[in-house]
């Protein structure tokens, strides 16, 4: 049986003035389904070949199957599986990259764009505004 793994989150309290598009008034949302619910402990694992269908909005692009290429979705989870603790997906949209970051529930969420070295936060939700949770 299917799980879908939704979120909603708060408003930025960052953006980048470089990327006018992102402003503090946005904000993000997402799903992803997989075949079936995410096993308890998982520790920085890469499930995008197991997700079926996946959308993530955050407040300017919308990335999906129709629009971007989901390259990695590393999760970990808690105990039971039923909440991710944390994720990162790496996505390309238009022949650019972007990351999406939760590192936990207690850190950012961060919209990030690659530069020379490493990766630049053009958006940031702090603290995360927002809950990931199976459907």
């Amino acid at each position: 049986m299917t799980t879908t793994y939704n979120f909603t989150g708060g408003h930025y309290d960052f953006t980048d003035p470089d990327y006018p598009q992102y402003t503090k008034g946005l904000f993000t949302a997402g799903s992803f389904t997989v075949p079936n619910q995410l096993q308890g402990n998982l520790q920085g694992v890469d499930i995008a070949s197991t997700i079926s269908d996946w959308s993530f909005e955050d407040g300017y692009l919308t990335y999906d199957k129709n629009t971007s290429t989901l390259n990695k979705f590393i999760v970990s989870t808690d105990d039971s599986g039923e909440y991710l603790i944390q994720f990162s997906a790496s996505v390309t949209y238009n022949s650019n990259q972007y990351l999406l970051v939760m590192y936990s529930l207690n850190d950012p969420f961060s919209v990030m764009v690659p530069v020379s070295e490493g990766y630049k936060v053009i958006a940031r939700i702090f603290p995360v505004g927002f809950s990931i949770y199976p459907a």
